[in-house]
């Protein structure tokens, strides 16, 4: 390949270069444009770095958006720490509150037939199951700190 010529230090490309003297006392604005555009370029480096944190960046935000659409897409809550006491109609009538409640079951020992404290909730949809899970984790329930998670379907 034959090498372009220098002015002010850049090497222009081969296909912008300036033949003759005289083209370029024609051209002064084109070279000049090539000379802004190559001093403003930004190194291979730091745009091979910029790349990569992009990537990363978005590699996340997909991880994010996944986390997020796992969670709106389980419409189950499994509820720990009930008191003894606690009904299937007590348990309705508070996750009611928040969303459209499909099914409760309470989780009974097999051997004893008493309650577990641990219950198992259906939402109608998933945003609801959401919202019930950030607002009741850790709330009270018939003198019980309760514990509520999102469960796969």
């Amino acid at each position: 390949t034959q090498a372009s010529p220098t002015r002010r230090g850049v090497q222009l490309p081969p296909a912008l270069s300036i033949a003759t003297p005289r083209a370029a006392a024609e051209a002064p604005v084109a070279e000049e444009a090539v000379v802004r555009i190559a001093a403003a370029a930004p190194s291979r480096a730091v745009s091979h770095k910029q790349a990569i944190m992009r990537s990363m960046a978005e590699a996340k935000a997909r991880a994010e958006e996944a986390k997020r659409a796992m969670r709106l897409a389980t419409c189950f809550l499994t509820v720990r720490d009930l008191n003894q006491s606690t009904t299937t109609q007590s348990l309705r009538k508070v996750f009611a509150a928040i969303g459209d409640v499909r099914d409760v079951v309470l989780h009974q020992d097999p051997a004893t037939k008493k309650p577990t404290g641990t219950a198992l909730l259906e939402f109608a949809n998933a945003e609801d199951a959401d919202d019930a899970q950030r607002l009741l984790d850790g709330s009270v329930l018939q003198g019980n700190i309760i514990s509520v998670a999102l469960e796969a379907a």
